[in-house]
């Protein structure tokens, strides 16, 4: 009773509820939550200087600690035991939610959600994303989210944002669902109407440890999170194709995939999709791939293409994206992070590539995450590179030089030796532009769009866009 009472204190009263003290405003509720590392209950005092008007202790030995940290905050004790709990709090602030529809997937995430909000821009419906771009609309939001650093946010900062979209109108939000956000519970109290199934291939083993462990946590999605009426949409070109199919409850319906369904037309400048949809502009493989998961989500939301032609879809900030310069270069940005993604986005610059041009990659991995895919990266870099500048990533806690002898092993170990080593990212950057000759492609992966960097703990303004049109402009 005491905890129906609360809820019904937040409700009316507090004016959001977070469990990050980044996100706390005026008026707010502060949740405190005991994590592995640290424990909320100690930041009391600062949530309550940063405006929260209400405190949540989780445990009780939580609010003791709480209230003795700040003995003037509003302290109230609500026990959650489980994330059933955290989601019948949530949901008396944040119950009302746009239909929801995820992504799964070790690649290609970010760009399926986008290309799945631009084909409802077609049909003049209200669409969202949220993913490692953060929050976006294929209309003119008055609101602007705050981005968490995480492509999937935590639970009570996606309820919010949810609830604020429902608001703006918003009829679909399409959610990047990562596997590590499916394992602890961010996306707890969410069923989704369609789902989404990219790829698989290795990422986040520091997290998960096995492959496995990693492909258990992605079909969570499908066995836990499905409304009774869902679409799951599966990529048939996979070798997972059959185990994702077992995961899959009987009742939902399935739909499939495959680059089969793309003939590109005659003059390469567009392609069509299952012999009616005719799509203006040129696409690599993989975001064709993407193309087709988004048209199959859409499709199974009840929405029909006839026979026409679509505009030329936008690429995703980040994503393939080319920088222009007058130095005759084709230069390319790409979050490209995985042995598999790095490949694809090389094998697409092959393609591009003039005969005896180079192609150029800089490249990095990030600090505190899985190791073995170092080496692999690599390998895969030295596959299809003319030449590689090995730099640095997000190197976190780790010592950046050590990030990049692992890196090496992998050139080492195929006899690859056209390659530097250039810790500062900037210089790096400068360096493979330096390097360039007229017709040679520079691909720089693992940053995208992002506007930092993180060395230590701490986030150093960092774009790789803004400090290529630095160079340019200095040359």
């Amino acid at each position: 009773m005491k905890n129906f009472f609360i809820r019904l204190l937040l409700k009316y009263f507090a004016k959001n509820i977070t469990k990050n003290t980044k996100f706390i405003l005026q008026g707010d509720c502060f949740i405190c939550i005991k994590g592995t590392n640290f424990d909320g209950h100690c930041l009391t005092q600062q949530a309550h200087q940063l405006g929260a008007k209400f405190i949540l202790a989780t445990t009780e030995d939580g609010y003791g600690i709480a209230k003795k940290n700040c003995p003037e905050a509003k302290v109230f004790l609500y026990k959650i035991k489980s994330h059933a709990d955290m989601v019948k709090l949530l949901n008396c602030k944040y119950k009302n939610k746009p239909k929801l529809i995820a992504i799964t997937g070790t690649n290609g995430k970010t760009s399926a959600v986008h290309f799945c909000i631009e084909l409802l821009k077609q049909f003049n419906i209200k669409a969202a994303s949220i993913g490692t771009l953060g929050v976006r609309t294929n209309f003119n939001c008055n609101l602007s989210f705050a981005n968490t650093g995480l492509t999937t946010p935590d639970i009570a900062n996606l309820y919010y944002t949810l609830n604020a979209l429902y608001k703006q109108k918003v009829k679909y939000c399409f959610v990047e669902a990562t596997s590590i956000a499916l394992q602890t519970g961010r996306l707890s109290g969410l069923q989704f109407v369609c789902a989404g199934f990219t790829n698989f291939t290795q990422d986040h083993l520091d997290f998960h440890k096995t492959m496995d462990a990693y492909f258990a946590s992605k079909m969570l999605l499908f066995s836990n999170y499905l409304h009774p009426n869902a679409t799951a949409v599966i990529n048939a070109d996979i070798p997972q194709k059959n185990q994702i199919e077992k995961h899959i409850p009987h009742y939902v319906k399935k739909q499939y995939f495959e680059l089969s369904n793309f003939q590109v037309c005659e003059d390469g400048e567009a392609v069509v999709f299952n012999n009616k949809i005719c799509i203006d502009g040129k696409y690599p493989q993989f975001q064709l791939y993407n193309i087709a998961l988004a048209i199959r989500l859409v499709e199974g939301l009840g929405f029909v293409f006839q026979k026409t032609t679509l505009p030329h879809l936008p690429m995703p900030e980040g994503r393939m994206q080319s920088v222009k310069n007058n130095l005759g270069v084709e230069i390319y940005i790409d979050f490209a992070h995985t042995p598999d993604a790095i490949e694809k986005i090389l094998q697409s610059a092959t393609h591009l590539l003039k005969p005896q041009a180079k192609l150029i990659c800089v490249f990095g991995c990030g600090g505190d995450r899985d190791a073995s895919k170092r080496p692999l990266m690599a390998q895969t870099v030295a596959k299809y590179a003319t030449y590689a500048v090995i730099t640095s990533d997000n190197p976190r806690t780790e010592d950046p030089q050590n990030i990049i002898d692992q890196i090496t092993q992998g050139f080492n170990q195929c006899n690859f030796a056209n390659f530097t080593q250039i810790i500062r990212r900037e210089e790096a950057v400068e360096a493979a532009i330096k390097l360039a000759k007229k017709d040679d492609i520079i691909v720089i992966a693992g940053k995208g769009a992002e506007t930092y960097q993180i060395i230590g703990t701490n986030q150093h303004p960092y774009n790789d866009e803004q400090q290529i049109i630095k160079i340019l402009q200095s040359l």
